[in-house]
């Protein structure tokens, strides 16, 4: 099995604003040289997945994590290995977001099954409409609605890894934006449309 890398460099699968955000940021700071065993023991003994998040999009260390791997581009056996291990749910989270920004047909569709039959929750960090919480009457309100002065923050939550698979290869989401692309945004990130 092979990237589908389409002849660029694999941190090119994230859009530039993103990339560029992520790469300048203080998180990233502390995985720019790790190799890939200690940036693999890096999202193992993380507690959250989060991207960006907060008004200023600030990357999460998951995130940062997640581009220091597509920097080190590992071989797909070792994606692949991530992805079938059973104790580390981080580790497998990591697998997906790996797989469905470089990844090729077969390794996506290993990835959504592997990913659907997880039931395991994880904690997410991001805004309420990422993890898919519910809310109440008083927090339920537009943003254009909330009163003046405040910012909506950004907060933690919980998914099972099976509705983060959803999200993130974009399961049942055929709407178009106002561009005419299919792609999505996720935990802030620009997701490109799946060719499957």
């Amino acid at each position: 099995m092979a990237w589908n890398l389409k002849g660029r460099s694999a941190v090119a699968a994230l859009d530039p604003l993103t990339r560029h955000r992520i790469l300048q940021s203080h998180a990233m700071t502390s995985c720019v040289h790790k190799p890939l065993l200690a940036t693999i023991e890096a999202l193992i003994t993380l507690r959250c997945v989060g991207g960006l998040s907060g008004p200023l999009r600030r990357p999460e260390p998951f995130i940062c994590h997640v581009t220091r791997l597509l920097q080190i581009t590992p071989d797909p056996s070792v994606v692949l290995a991530m992805l079938h291990q059973d104790v580390h749910k981080y580790l497998r989270v990591a697998a997906l977001f790996v797989i469905r920004l470089i990844g090729n047909d077969a390794m996506m569709r290993e990835a959504m099954r592997v990913g659907w039959e997880d039931y395991r929750k994880i904690r997410v960090y991001g805004y309420m409409e990422d993890w898919g919480g519910t809310t109440c009457a008083k927090n339920s309100a537009a943003p254009e609605e909330e009163e003046e002065g405040f910012v909506r923050s950004p907060s933690y939550g919980i998914m099972c890894v099976d509705e983060m698979t959803d999200r993130l290869f974009n399961v049942g989401a055929g709407v178009k934006d106002k561009d005419g692309e299919s792609g999505s945004v996720w935990l802030g990130l620009c997701l490109s449309p799946l060719l499957l």
